[in-house]
Formats: C-alpha cells, structure tokens, sequence
C-alpha cells in the first residue's frame, strides 16, 4: 500500500511543518480559491514582516508596475516567451496585494528565466509555464485516492476535499494541503524530480528563503504545494546560482488561458466559475453563499443562445433543487463545479450521456469566462503593445474579451483602412485575426464578392508577440519597413510566383511606399522567367486585380500597366517552349492566355489579340507540338476567326484514319478550349467524331477514359448536356433520353437526387472506384 510506505516519512514531514522557527509555509495549489481565502486569513493572523512568493526573481523589478492601484487580474508576467499569471483567485495575487496595503518586504524566490532549468518545463502553446501542477495531478497518490473516492479525476478529488470545506483555521488548511502535496510528491523518485528541473529550483529557492528570512522576524513562504517538502531544509542554504535577470514585461491575461480544460497545466478548471464562489465567500454570510453563487451561474448561462430556450424558469427551479441535493448529498458547504454540472446533466440532457456532452462543454466555457485583465494607464507604455492597441481600438474593434468576434467588412473605401490593418497584422505574424470569407485576392478568385469575414481576438500571445517583436523596432510603422524590407532581400532568390504573393500582400496592407525595390525585382524575374504558367498566372492576377483598381491601388496604375505589358511581351517570347509540356499543362496555358486576351477587351486588345493570333499561327505550323496541341492552337485560331469548325473536324476526321488514339487525344483537346463544339450537331461536327472514335473501344478503354470524359461534359450547363444528348440518341437509333434539364426544380425533386447520387458513391465505392469521386 502507497500509504504505508509514506507514514514514516510524512510523520517527519508534519513535524517539520508545524515547527516554530519564524518560518510560516503557506502549501498552495495555484488559482485555487480556498488558498487564497485562508492565505489571506494566515496573514492577517501572522503579520509577518516578508513575504516570499514562488516565481522567476526576475520580477521583484515589477513589483511597482504589478502592485499599481488601477492594474486588474488576470494579468500575467511575461518574459523569455513564458507567463506568470495572476488571477483573482491566485494565493500570489492575495499575497502581493496583502503585503502592499500592509507594507511589507515581498520577494520573488525562485529561480531566473534564463536559468536552463525552465527549459525542461513542459512547454505551454510554444512558451514555458513558470507554474505547473502536473506532477501533482497525476501522482500515483492521487489517482489512487481518485479511485478510492470514486471522483472523476484529481480536479474533482481537490475541489471535494479543500475549495467545499470549512476549515477551523489558517493552519488548519494548509496543514491538510501539505499532507495532500507531500503525500504525493513522495511517490516519484528524486531521479524524476531532478531531470523535471524541479530540483534546480528548489535548491535556489532554499537559499533565496535563507537570504530574506531576518532572525526575529516572521516570514511567510507561499509556494506550490508540491515543492514545500523540499524547502522545509532552508537553514544553512545559499543561492548557487547567478541571480542574473531578464527584461520582463505586464501583459494583459484573459480567463480562458487560464482554463485547466483547455490545457493550461497549473489551473483550476472552469476559472470564472471559481471566481464566482470566491467571491461570493468574500462578500456573503456562509449560509447565504450557496443560493446567490447558484442564482448567479444560473443567470450566466441564461444569457447564452445555447442556454436561453432550455433554461426557462421552471428548468431554474429544477436546476437549482437538483444542485442543492447533491451539494448536501455530498456534504460540501456550497455547490461545486462538479455539483452544478450534475445538476445541469440531470435536468437537460434527457438521454444517456458522457462528460463530452457539447451541452456541458459549453455550459463549462461560458462559466470559465472571457475577461481579459486590465494594466495601469499610468504606467509606462508597453513597447508597441499601447501603440497597437491604441490603432485597433480607434479602427472600432473589439478587444476587451477573449472571445473571437467575427465582423463583415464591406471591400469599399470606408472599410479600407481597417482591412489594411487587419492584414498588417497577419504579415507580421501576430496571430490577432484570421480572413474566414471574401474574395481570394493572392490567386485572383471570386473577386465578384464585395465583403470579407474575420475572426478577431485580443489576446495574451498578441500582447507577447509585440512585446517580442518590440526588441527589434520602436514602433508599428518601423517594424512594418523593417519585415518588408527583410522580405525584400529574402525575395532576390526567389520565383517570380513568391514575389507576386508578397506584391498582392503589399497592395491589401496599403504598403507598396514601403517597398520600391519591388518593381525593379519583378522587372528582372519577368526578364528572367522561363516558366510560361507562371508567367500567365502573374498576368491573368494583374489583370483581374485592375478591375478593383479603386479599392485597392489606384496610385500605382501606371507602374502596374508597365508591368502587364512586360510580362505579356515575356510571354509571347516565351512561348514556343508549349513543346516541352506535357498536355495537360500546355492546355491548361492555352486556356490561361485565352483568357488574358478577354480580360483585356477593353484596353490593348487589338495589340495583344494580333500578336496572340500570329503567335498560335507559328505555333500550329512550325512548333513541333503533339497532335493535342496543334488543334487546340487551330481551335483557338478558329475561335479568333481564322479557320472554322467544319475544316477542324474534317482535319482531325483525317487524323482518325490512321491513328485513332492521336484523334480521341486532339479532339479532347479541342473540347477543352472549345467545349462549345460539342453542340454542333451535324453530321461533321464533334459529336459525330467523337461518336465514331468510342463505337471503336471495347469495354476496357472505355472505363478508362470515362472519368476524363466526364470532365470534359463538365464544362456544359445542364441544358447544353441534355441538347447533346438528344444529338447522340438520334445519331444511334436509341429511344429519345429522358429529360435531364427542367428549369422548374422543387425539394422533392433535389431530395431524390440527392439520395441517387448517394447512391451511385456507394456503387462506386464498392466497385474500388472510389478515385471517381474525388474532386
């Protein structure tokens, strides 16, 4: 048995605690309410003339930046990429606050940030938490004392045992939290203990207590409860280590970041609902906590959409009975987190459930809150944080929860400056706001859509990123120049795809004055670039973007006109390297440029049209293509007016005499540029062609082909399909088809053909087809 191993040792342990040698130990768990509130007792009781608090030393610089009247929790030190919290429930906050209203010494004890230590710490979302639980939690001690008590897991067992206890005393309390701690601290080797970095800290923490505690003075020590034991030994110790500090910073914090449920290792889970009834224990009677800590959860939650049709007044009532049971049932002195959600379980959720009900999930995330903490303005300014800050407040967003607002901004010139600073702060990499919905402006698609969506949201890791970003520019507008310009060189090297995605980034921050490098780096990847679809897609993005010229970049119309014709002249040069593709990538250039000659109808086109017209010329005569690319080039030609269909097919009626598989691979290229071709009906049109080349497969070549052909049918409307297939059933004999367009479609209708193509996956899917179903 676990405990009888540990009874010696504890017995030694508790005389140590208990012993009277100026010392008063103050074990905690970190955000727990019940430590805070007999912490607070313990002070007023010892008066003690220091207070030493475990975190990085670093911070006792900050004691008069965290300790300003008008500062408000959750806040956090932030340094070396790591948070301290403090929360209106932590034991450290009530610490600090105490000894300043009482002016007393208080002293940061443990080890620095630098310190290697602290790398070894199980990292949190990318960055270190100076506090962390972890080896508490999950202590073979507590599971075992899980088990036996039949809680769920060690937050349940905690909030049981200490938060919904009364207790006589001060020592009392923290007597039971040492056992608890200790009890479980005993069951890892020192082995462990060591390679967690744990012994590290402890070790300078001993000597930090041997350095501030005065003889015949009294000196209270708030530590996690799992290190108290080996600090108990402080007598004699020194500090080992240089005490050496980093810059640290006060940073805002937010409820959620501090959510055990949603992987912060040294919190109580649900906080704001352990705000609630720490509160309420401050303010109230003990008899009068429960009902007006119930009523107030209760009220939360009716404030919710999710909440509101479930939670009228007669689903209170029963909620609160329901509760209030179980809270006397289990003989807590006023409901728990665990109570509150039984009770919700019990009167909502009408079928079996698991504790991943998404009801319960979401009652436990709004009850853990969204407030975000509050700093001095008085105090001097975080670097770039205030400033930023200060430019989203004034663009009108929200930034004083954690929750993510999603706004629509209309893509017009009221909108303008406030999009621009959206997309400043994605290129900067703050993590502030994502792009949900809107045009696609980096690859030129659904540019018809005239508004975007965004999530936003002011968090900690905002605040940290600038305070990061902050040691290398002063302010928003220098460390703007500074990455463009960083970006700049790191382009030199760089395709001429990469530049047009930084070009199109520069032009939606309203920043192309800051990089006029640029132009000249795209000049010369034009002059350089040998890659025909790169260059088409950088033309066909120009092009596309000019329709929106007065929203995003009408000072630069003319550098962007020269630029277009530089890439359309590189282009036409380079283009009779179409040879050297693979067809399907030289189909898919043809189209590309068939399309930057309609893009500009209205400005250039009898230029570019006659230098697009003698180029497929050349192309069609001298440039050795596949049997698929020359008659896409006559295809195009035909479209342009040189040539028409009727001399196509009969060509390619020619090309089927004597290589078949050349004439199917010609006329599906056809299709591809041409699609509308499919709808000439006579006897010497494509349909006719492509009727005689599939009556000549058997069954084999023609699965295989069929989902190519599919996609080629694809580029039809429903109607243009249905005329077609009219024109096949009477080009074979067959029974006129069904009709497969009616304009008058009704949700029955969708409903049956929804379910026929569920269908015909399954079909597919177990014939091992299932590759005709992806996109």
């Amino acid at each position: 048995m676990i405990e009888d191993n540990l009874t010696p040792q504890l017995q030694a342990a508790r005389a140590k605690f208990a012993g009277d040698d100026g010392i008063h130990w103050a074990p905690i768990r970190h955000h727990s309410p019940a430590c805070s509130i007999y912490l607070r007792q313990l002070l007023d009781r010892v008066q003690p003339d220091a207070i030493l608090i475990e975190g990085a030393v670093d911070f006792n610089r900050q004691l008069e930046t965290l300790l300003h009247e008008q500062t408000l929790p959750p806040i956090a030190l932030y340094g070396q990429n790591s948070f301290y919290p403090l929360y209106d429930t932590s034991p450290e906050w009530v610490a600090l606050r105490w000894g300043r209203q009482h002016n007393k010494r208080l002293h940061f004890i443990d080890l620095p940030m630098a310190d290697k230590a602290w790398q070894r710490e199980e990292r949190e979302h990318s960055g270190i938490s100076f506090l962390r639980e972890a080896y508490l939690l999950h202590s073979e001690f507590i599971q075992k004392l899980v088990r036996t008590t039949r809680c769920r897991h060690g937050d349940e067992l905690w909030e049981r045992w200490f938060e919904l206890q009364r207790f006589d005393s001060p020592a009392q309390f923290f007597s039971r939290v040492f056992e608890y701690c200790t009890a479980a601290r005993l069951t890892y080797s020192e082995q462990a203990i060591a390679d967690s970095g744990d012994a590290e800290r402890e070790q300078f923490m001993r000597g930090e207590i041997a350095r501030h505690a005065k003889p015949g003075q009294r000196c209270v020590v708030v530590t996690g409860g799992f290190h108290t034991y080996a600090l108990l030994d402080w007598q004699g110790s020194s500090s080992a280590k240089s005490q050496s500090e980093s810059p640290s910073w006060l940073v805002r914090y937010s409820e959620d970041r501090l959510d055990a449920l949603s992987g912060y290792n040294a919190g109580m889970p649900v906080p704001g609902f352990y705000r609630r009834l720490l509160q309420r224990r401050s303010d109230l009677p003990e008899d009068e906590v429960a009902a007006e800590l119930l009523l107030q959860v209760l009220a939360d939650l009716h404030q919710s959409p999710l909440f509101r049709q479930k939670m009228n007044t007669a689903a209170k009532q029963a909620v609160f009975y329901q509760v209030t049971q179980l809270q006397q049932l289990r003989g807590h002195a006023w409901p728990g987190l665990y109570d509150v959600l039984d009770g919700l379980r019990s009167v909502l959720i009408k079928h079996d459930s698991t504790s991943d009900e998404p009801l319960l999930k979401q009652a436990c995330r709004l009850l853990a809150g969204d407030r975000l903490g509050r700093v001095s303005s008085d105090l001097p300014p975080l670097p770039l944080v205030d400033e930023v800050y200060g430019l989203l407040k004034r663009a009108r967003f929200k930034l004083a929860q954690t929750t993510k607002v999603t706004t629509t901004f209309n893509i017009r010139q009221r909108d303008h400056e406030r999009l621009a600073l959206l997309y400043q702060c994605r290129f900067i990499g703050l993590d502030f706001a994502e792009k949900t919905a809107g045009p696609d402006w980096e690859h030129a698609v659904h540019l018809h859509l005239r508004s975007e969506e965004w999530q936003y949201a002011w968090t900690p890791w905002v605040e940290a990123r600038l305070v990061d970003l902050s040691l290398s520019a002063p302010d928003w507008q220098s460390l703007l120049n500074q990455r463009i310009q960083e970006k700049l060189a790191e382009l030199k090297d760089r395709t001429l795809a990469e530049h047009q995605a930084f070009f199109v980034q520069l032009l939606l921050m309203k920043r192309l004055d800051l990089a006029e490098g640029l132009w000249r780096q795209i000049e010369k990847k034009l002059s350089d670039c040998s890659d025909c679809g790169q260059l088409a897609e950088f033309l066909l993005l120009l092009l596309r973007l000019r329709q929106h010229q007065g929203d995003l970049f009408e000072q630069y119309a003319e550098p962007i006109r020269q630029v277009v014709e530089q890439a359309w002249q590189q282009l036409m040069f380079m283009l009779p390297t179409l040879n050297t593709l693979q067809t399907s990538a030289g189909l898919r250039l043809l189209l590309q440029i068939q399309e930057i000659t309609r893009e500009c109808a209205e400005a250039l086109a009898d230029a570019w049209q006659n230098v697009w017209r003698a180029r497929l010329h050349w192309l069609a005569e001298y440039g050795e293509l596949s049997a698929a690319l020359r008659y896409a080039c006559l295809a195009l030609l035909a479209e342009l007016g040189d040539g028409n269909p009727v001399e196509l097919c009969t060509a390619l009626r020619k090309l089927f005499d004597y290589d078949p598989e050349a004439a199917y691979q010609a006329v599906n290229a056809v299709i591809t540029v041409a699609p509308h071709y499919l709808l000439h009906n006579d006897t010497h049109g494509l349909p006719a062609l492509l009727n005689r080349l599939l009556a000549g497969w058997d069954e084999d070549r023609f699965l295989s082909a069929l989902p190519e052909l599919r996609l080629l049918f694809s580029h039809l409307d429903p109607a243009a399909i249905e005329k077609l297939s009219d024109t096949l059933c009477e080009m074979n004999g067959w029974q006129d088809a069904p009709a497969m367009f009616d304009a008058d479609v009704d949700e029955q209708l969708l409903m049956q053909a929804r379910r026929l193509q569920q269908q015909l996956a399954a079909q597919l899917r177990a014939e091992g087809l299932d590759h005709w179903l992806e996109t």
